[in-house]
């Protein structure tokens, strides 16, 4: 019987598997927890945060540019034209169509250039 370094027995995987998975745990288990972001307070900032703003005494003005315009909300009693809907409805659908058109039309130039290759 001829032992080989590279053969892989059940015996040896297991070892394999269980070091990987040891690894990071004595890391983890190895490490300093004095870290600055387990320890803090959300009291100690908000009091820091409170105290930065006790000399302000400026309060909120609205920015007239940065207001939106009232929603223009459409009449109930408005009357819609039959045939302008159903043309507009057929011009959506050809859009629809086309865009369709042009889209296989570009994948088939993708698969075109790729079979060049």
């Amino acid at each position: 019987m001829k032992f080989r370094l590279t053969s892989r027995t059940p015996a040896r995987t297991c070892a394999l598997v269980a070091a990987v998975i040891a690894a990071p745990l004595a890391l983890a288990a190895c490490s300093d927890s004095d870290d600055t972001a387990y320890e803090t307070d959300t009291e100690t900032v908000e009091i820091e945060a409170n105290e930065a703003l006790e000399n302000v005494d400026a309060m909120p003005v609205e920015d007239p540019q940065a207001s939106m315009p009232d929603p223009v909300v459409p009449s109930t009693t408005q009357t819609v034209d039959p045939e302008a809907a159903a043309a507009a409805e057929a011009a959506r659908q050809q859009s629809i169509q086309d865009e369709g058109d042009d889209a296989a039309a570009t994948a088939a130039a993708a698969m075109d250039a790729m079979n060049q290759d």
